[in-house]
């Protein structure tokens, strides 16, 4: 859209240009009576003043052509310019999530250590989140082994929790081993991964646990479970900005 007074503007010339086309039309009897007059004056008497004023008017509307051809191209380059500036802050945000940029980092190992327990905490690492609107991330990176006792069908479920409660947004962080009476003696290694939202920032205590498998209308054995035998065993947690993030996280 045209700002205002350029539309003034060209309302303006166009009505001088049509009011000069209709004087410069005017002629001049043979007995040299003016048969056009304009303000009382001959218009031949004023043709060459007319004439002048046509070139001078024709001259401002190809003046504010160019005028507004610039006005145009200005905005075209504003509005490229932006769009630059909103692929570059897109582009900085994606790859800040993709390069792993976190905004705080922790982890907490332990060695030549085991665990036996068939419910309650095995592990746990305190972290500083600094941020309200950030996302965690939380690995778990050990062993574990599950035997069925008398041929009984075992099953356990280790999984995490921030602050005693399992992660909600946008899912639980979890994993199974279900085996029966034939299974051998396995220490089988681990890795578990997962983001979690709708942490507040401060202390953020993040644990590992084991407990009952989620299968409804059925109970399992407990068996036999061991967690971290005669190895190194972690918990990592990344603080991660996703609010200028190229992410998904479902």
């Amino acid at each position: 859209m045209q700002p205002a007074y350029v539309q003034m503007l060209l309302l303006i010339s166009v009505f001088i240009s049509g009011t000069l086309i209709d004087l410069v039309k005017g002629t001049v009897s043979g007995d040299g009576l003016c048969t056009y007059s304009f303000r009382d004056v001959c218009v031949s008497q004023r043709l060459p003043e007319l004439k002048k004023l046509r070139v001078t008017v024709d001259n401002q509307q190809a003046q504010m052509t160019l005028l507004l051809n610039d006005v145009a191209g200005m905005r075209a380059t504003i509005k490229q310019q932006q769009r630059t500036i909103d692929e570059m802050k897109h582009k900085i945000g994606a790859d800040a999530f993709r390069n792993r940029t976190a905004l705080n980092l922790k982890q907490c190992s332990k060695r030549g250590w085991g665990e036996g327990k068939t419910r309650g905490m095995i592990y746990s690492c305190e972290f500083v989140k600094r941020r309200d609107k950030s996302v965690l991330r939380v690995v778990w990176n050990g062993d574990m082994r599950l035997l069925a006792n008398g041929g009984r069908v075992a099953c356990r479920r280790w999984f995490f929790t921030i602050n005693g409660q399992e992660c909600g947004e946008p899912n639980t962080i979890d994993t199974q081993l279900h085996v029966d009476g034939r299974t051998t003696n396995i220490h089988r290694p681990t890795y578990v991964e997962g983001y979690c939202r709708n942490i507040d920032a401060g202390h953020v205590y993040v644990a590992w646990n084991i407990g009952d498998c989620r299968k409804e209308n059925y109970r399992y054995d407990v068996g036999n479970s061991a967690t971290a035998w005669a190895s190194t065993v972690r918990i990592i947690v990344e603080e991660l900005d996703v609010e200028h993030a190229d992410s998904v996280i479902v």
